[in-house]
């Protein structure tokens, strides 16, 4: 048997006839770091809006900035800036005026909103982000939106949990008198089997112009569970205080291959909503006292071809037992189907629906169309018309009824960044008519 160390060295080339054998090649430098271009996206939007109505007119002009620097996977910084600017180009409309709303409150008819302005680090040891400034957090059991610090865990390797919270002075840039309140918060996040997600989470909320000296403290569990690759369902329950508030459930069954899915809501209001903190229930000053209720949303698609799609839905709402009806507070039932038909000759889309209301005193058997002309890759031209029984106005805080709405909007898209938009909308109802006009740019980058 050749031993081992014998072998080796003969597979060493050995020089000959006076050549040496080569030498072992030196070790190939690094190639030179590649310099990476520091990420910035954003957007710029200007828009002007003009409404009239028997004999009164309001024109405003909107501008519209975001931006966001850095990348979380390669920068241990990153930021954002949001903010909106509005003028009044007729001066702030009367309080009596159809056209009164929550920017004409401020009394000065230009206005400034910064919505956003924060920088998060990600490089440290035990934190996955550090965020401080004014930010906003949807996945909270209410929006929040305020100026602190909020931080989340990292998850180490092998564990299913992640913690997080937050402090600081809540945003209400539509108060009179802003009192920048506390809000705080923690939550914690488990992965307690396969493919299901445990959230608890805990806010305080103080309001002085509201509560005085008082606070509000909700509590908020919600459990999301995935099971296959088509249906996920989430629930949630919070408790307001000492008393129960809210219970949802949503459950969705979607096969892409098919093009087919089904949905399924239910939300329940437990108990009536009287003084609360303006993140609980922005519209406590309109509303005064918001009900018990129960709404269900049902629906369901179904791609036929690659030109006919169709969607059927049902909406049901139901005030509790012993609460009598009010503005903003109704029994309503609504049944809709949808027809789509795409790629139809001369580049042309156009979806009909056909709708079923019913609010106790009233049946109503209404339509809606919406016919879309593609005139290029770039420019597209859609003429429709829709329906409600209801449509509530957030800025005005008003509900109309009986709302026919008739519509022509114009879009280009440019390759470099640019698009722009123009729409008029003509709203019919009972008493005065609205006609509304927004035309707009936005680029980008």
């Amino acid at each position: 048997m050749i031993p081992l160390a014998t072998l080796l060295v003969s597979l060493v080339p050995v020089p000959q006839d006076g050549v040496q054998a080569p030498a072992t090649p030196p070790a190939a430098e690094p190639a030179p770091a590649v310099e990476r271009p520091y990420a910035l996206r954003g957007s710029l939007r200007l828009r002007e809006r003009s409404r009239w109505s028997a004999g009164e007119h309001d024109h405003d002009l909107y501008t519209a900035l975001y931006l966001d620097g850095g990348e979380a996977e390669h920068d241990a910084w990153t930021w954002r800036v949001s903010a909106r600017a509005e003028r009044d180009l007729d001066g702030a409309a009367d309080p009596d005026s159809d056209f009164f709303s929550l920017d004409d409150a401020q009394g000065e008819g230009a206005e400034l909103d910064l919505y956003e302005a924060w920088a998060e680090r990600h490089d440290a040891p035990e934190f996955e982000a550090l965020r401080v400034g004014r930010q906003t957090d949807y996945q909270t059991p209410v929006f929040a939106w305020f100026d602190g610090l909020s931080a989340r865990t990292r998850v180490p390797s092998g564990r299913h949990a992640q913690l997080g919270g937050y402090a600081g002075r809540s945003v209400r840039p539509f108060e009179e008198e802003y009192h920048g309140d506390l809000v705080l918060g923690l939550w914690s996040e488990h992965r307690p089997w396969e493919r299901a997600r445990l959230r608890i989470d805990w806010m305080h909320l103080e309001d002085e112009q509201r509560l005085g000296e008082g606070a509000d403290d909700l509590v908020q569990l919600a459990l999301g569970q995935a099971l296959g690759e088509r249906w996920r369902f989430d629930a949630s329950w919070s408790r307001l205080e000492n008393a129960n508030r809210d219970l949802s459930l949503r459950t969705l069954w979607a096969d892409p291959e098919r093009d087919t899915s089904l949905s399924f809501y239910v939300y329940r209001l437990l108990e009536p909503q009287e003084t609360l903190a303006f993140e609980l229930d922005p519209l406590t000053s309109a509303l005064l006292v918001q009900e018990p209720f129960t709404q269900l949303r049902l629906t369901a698609s179904q791609g036929f071809s690659e030109h006919l799609h169709c969607d059927l839905g049902v909406d049901l709402r139901r005030l509790a037992e012993g609460v009598d009806e009010s503005e903003f507070n109704h029994d309503v039932d609504r049944a809709w189907l949808t027809a789509s038909l795409l790629e139809l000759p001369w580049d042309c889309e156009l979806s009909l629906t056909g709708e079923l209301w019913d609010s106790g005193t009233d049946d109503l058997s209404t339509w809606s169309a919406d016919l879309t002309k593609h005139l290029d890759e770039r420019h597209s031209l859609a003429l429709g018309t829709s329906y409600a029984l209801y449509a509530v106005d957030l800025l005005t805080i008003t509900e109309r009824e009986d709302v026919r709405t008739t519509y022509l909007r114009w879009r280009e898209k440019r390759r470099e960044g640019w698009s722009f938009d123009v729409a008029f909308e003509h709203e019919e109802q009972p008493g005065d008519d609205l006609d509304n006009l927004r035309v707009g740019g936005t680029w980008s980058f």
